[in-house]
């Protein structure tokens, strides 16, 4: 049994009661697991007088703003003569169902309510309010029943009392990022020196120039390191190709250093002779005859000279394609180029991120996030943009669960929460999405694991819910 989400659980709420009124007490409203909404109450009419001829009707009435209702089987309260008179009929058209009980006045006396119902979709953050008709006249006045009305029961939410531990990262240090690229330079046959105007050189070069401007034009950043890796096709000797990797490489650093006055030390090489891992990647997906066959001969043991000589012996029209539409891009040179981002103020920091929020560590985020009030829209967008830079993070996609569980957007924070780690606030978050799902004793077991003070005031928050479960799943049983 979990309790009515639509009224996720109803308390009384402090009212001051007026002589001669019914007292409700161990007031519960539970929506079991096959959809029924049972409501149940104990009815103290202690303070009540009844004349001998009259009657007092109370009947519970579940609605909503838009005007929804349900009337739920009233009880009748009747003085002495006209308990009688209820006795020879039997019923009540104005109150069909209705329960009827004689007062004895001076009396301690209570009445066990509990009824049942059908959940609608409307009932959703419905409200349960008792009608009280005074002289059980049953007369409407704009649809109501005429008499006293009080509202026994607010919507009582433990999401609105639950708290979130957010979290800043250790250290403020903004992040090392890099520009990543790859050119397809035109060399000569056999040959490992760059010239600038051959074939496509200017457009592959440019890719390369561009990238490092890029960085050293911003006035935020300062290269800290660029890494070439240089790669040739498997054609020819895997000795003569290592050469020709290493030596290509080494050519386009020269021509970098070069052009800005780089310090050499700036930029290391590195390179792979033969770059079979981009032809099984092509041989994957590519549409050549005898695909199966050239790739079961490149993922063999062989060495690759051999693999090679194979490959063009037995498949001599595939490897011509091969030499034609594959092998040339298997002849490129990748590059990184590492940059920092230097120290700057917080207003600083909040200039770049509307710019260039890539630029921004973790840690300076959440320093720009703190300057606004939590929950706020410059606040949540923040976090927001945080886990997007940092989706592998636990700290950012803890951080932004919270932020959407406080929208109770449960899906997103669920799938947030899957990177989010095991620690005490993760923990204490998974516990408010218990709540959420309804989960109440899973909820209490993320709570007391994370056993943080955000968690432990969840507790308390939750324990109302769970007392009302547990009564009014022994309201169910006695029944």
């Amino acid at each position: 049994m979990k309790t009515l989400k639509i009224l996720t659980l109803m308390m009384l709420t402090s009212i001051v009661v007026a002589a001669q009124q019914m007292r409700p007490e161990d007031l519960a409203v539970v929506n079991t697991d096959d959809g029924v909404v049972m409501v149940s109450m104990r009815m103290i009419f202690d303070d009540v007088v009844m004349r001998p001829n009259g009657m007092k009707v109370y009947q519970p009435v579940i609605s909503d703003e838009d005007g929804n209702e349900l009337r739920l089987p009233a009880v009748m309260l009747t003085g002495r003569r006209q308990h009688y008179v209820y006795e020879r009929k039997k019923k009540d058209k104005r109150y069909p169902g209705a329960h009827e009980l004689m007062r004895n006045n001076n009396t301690h006396q209570s009445f066990e309510y509990m009824e049942t119902t059908a959940y609608a979709d409307w009932m959703q953050g419905s409200t349960l309010t008792i009608m009280e008709d005074t002289c059980g006249c049953g007369r409407e006045i704009g649809g109501r029943h005429e008499g006293e009305q009080y509202t026994i029961l607010d919507n009582y939410d433990p999401l609105s009392l639950c708290q979130y531990a957010f979290v800043q990262p250790k250290g403020t240090e903004d992040p090392i990022l890099s520009i990543k690229g790859r050119s397809y330079l035109d060399f000569p046959l056999d040959r490992t020196e760059i010239y600038a105007d051959y074939h496509n050189n200017p457009t592959e070069l440019h890719k390369i120039t561009s990238s490092i401007d890029t960085v050293r034009q911003n006035k935020m950043a300062q290269i800290v390191a660029i890494r070439i890796h240089g790669y040739a096709s498997p054609e020819g000797t895997y000795s003569h190709n290592t050469d020709l990797a290493r030596g290509r490489a080494q050519s386009l650093k020269n021509y970098v250093t070069r052009l800005y006055d780089f310090d050499p030390t700036l930029i290391t090489v590195r390179s792979t002779p033969e770059d079979w891992d981009g032809l099984r990647l092509w041989l994957d997906t590519g549409k050549i005859a005898h695909r199966e066959e050239l790739r079961n001969i490149a993922n063999s043991n062989q060495d690759p000279d051999a693999r090679d000589a194979q490959m063009r012996s037995r498949y001599p029209d595939e490897y011509a394609q091969l030499l034609h539409d594959v092998y040339p891009y298997l002849r490129h040179s990748d590059y990184e180029i590492d940059y920092s981002i230097r120290p700057m103020s917080i207003e600083e920091a909040k200039e770049v991120f509307r710019t260039q929020p890539a630029l921004l560590s973790l840690g300076k985020l959440y320093q720009i996030a703190e300057t606004y009030e939590e929950g706020s829209d410059e606040f949540n967008e923040i976090y927001d943009v945080a886990a997007r830079l940092y989706p592998d993070d636990e700290v950012a996609c803890l951080n932004v669960a919270n932020i959407a569980l406080k929208r109770r957007d449960s899906e997103t924070a669920r799938r947030y929460l899957t990177k989010a780690g095991n620690s005490p606030e993760a923990e204490n978050a998974r516990g408010v999405l218990a709540i959420i799902d309804g989960d109440y004793e899973a909820a209490v077991n993320h709570f007391k694991a994370s056993d943080t003070e955000q968690a432990r005031a969840n507790l308390d928050a939750l324990a109302p819910v769970l007392k009302r479960v547990q009564d009014n799943h022994e309201l169910k049983h006695n029944k």
